[in-house]
């Protein structure tokens, strides 16, 4: 086995992401506070750290070096289970908005990262890309939160998530295009489906690892 290089991940976990559709919402784009009014619960938190977890047990802190945004948006799953994480120059307000996810997509690229892991759904998807237009390209990995994803970066789930992470490592996963999907979620809650291609992201391919498009 290739030894395993030393890296620089950035982690971003959308605190809010899949809230809406555990609730019957179908996606939370601009329904957050419905959701929350409607009894959902933070998911993202919980994936961010089953991905972290499997990524300890992997052995693999040695080789990564991690950079995250403050609190609820990376710094509190990095110390549930106590990774060490040079933590974003970045302030967040009560409420993160996508403007947050992509100030933080703009300093990992100015870190020269050579990786971006995030926890969220299409929407998050969709910030990164729009952030990484302006600046360049950058690999991209989503860990899913929600109850159902398009784009087809996603890994199946956050396992498998960090088995890619330990192949991107290894230098055995290959980099391809991915498709970033737009659901009008609007639309799907009214039962018109409506899903169209937003654009491409690079990122590693591992065969069954990753979801695909749907």
């Amino acid at each position: 086995m290739e030894k395993a290089k030393h890296l620089k991940i950035g982690f971003i976990v959308n605190p809010i992401a899949g809230m809406g559709g555990r609730v019957g919402l179908k996606g939370t784009n601009g329904v957050a506070k419905q959701a929350v009014a409607l009894g959902a619960k933070p998911i993202a938190s919980e994936r961010a750290i089953d991905f972290l977890r499997r990524l300890k047990s992997l052995e693999l802190e040695e080789a990564i070096e991690f950079l995250t945004c403050p609190g609820v948006m990376g710094e509190d799953e990095m110390r549930a289970v106590s990774f060490q994480a040079t933590i974003l120059p970045m302030r967040l307000k009560s409420e993160t908005t996508a403007e947050d996810t992509k100030t933080a997509v703009r300093l990992l690229f100015q870190a020269n990262v050579d990786l971006i892991v995030f926890v969220g759904g299409d929407g998050t998807a969709r910030d990164i890309f729009d952030s990484l237009q302006k600046l360049g390209e950058v690999q991209v990995l989503g860990v899913p939160s929600g109850v159902k994803m398009y784009s087809g970066i996603f890994a199946v789930d956050p396992s498998e998530a960090a088995e890619v992470v330990k192949a991107f490592i290894e230098g055995t996963a290959q980099e391809m295009d991915f498709e970033i999907m737009d659901a009008d979620e609007s639309a799907i809650r009214q039962d018109r489906f409506s899903v169209k291609l937003y654009g491409f992201l690079k990122g590693p391919f591992v065969p069954l690892r990753l979801q695909g498009v749907k």
